[in-house]
């Protein structure tokens, strides 16, 4: 019997886990839509996953997002300006100001010859949740380019109005 309870609890806290990893490139939190706190991508071939959520911020009167995250060694910051108020798809243009993404040693702008696509599949205003997908071609002034593919976001943000 104190067996079967072990085994019953241990599956408990797998089964409840809170983010779970697909596979591929070290892996990726499968996507979600309940605000779970997962920020993730590839960056070229290798695996980013953010470790801390610095400011997640939605204008519900303009339609303004701003999102930044971070690890060790990327910082990620994605704005949207303005227009983003419902589910769908979401181009970035090469404004240089949409996205912005610092390896703490390059700053990198859209590269308008890029996939540049934001895919927001959950906006709950009552929840305050924000759900999507991602893929970004960014270059840097020197020419360096950085493919950002496989992105997915489920954050929790702050509504201004």
């Amino acid at each position: 019997m104190k067996h079967l309870a072990t085994i019953f609890i241990l599956f408990s806290v797998i089964a409840c886990s809170k983010v779970q990893i697909t596979e591929g490139n070290d892996g990726l939190p499968l996507p979600t839509e309940h605000g779970r706190g997962i920020f993730a991508c590839y960056i070229d071939n290798q695996t980013y996953v953010a470790k801390k959520h610095d400011a997640v911020t939605y204008n519900k009167t303009t339609g303004y997002l701003f999102l930044e995250s971070a690890n060790r060694i990327f910082e990620f910051r994605l704005f949207v300006l303005e227009g983003l108020f419902d589910k769908g798809v979401y181009e970035f243009d090469n404004t240089n100001e949409e996205w912005v993404n610092s390896d703490y040693n390059s700053s990198y702008g859209i590269n308008p010859d890029g996939t540049n696509r934001l895919i927001i599949s959950k906006l709950d205003l009552d929840d305050n949740v924000i759900a999507g997908r991602f893929d970004i071609d960014l270059i840097a002034s020197n020419g360096d380019v950085k493919i950002v593919h496989e992105g997915r976001f489920d954050l929790e943000m702050n509504i201004i109005e």
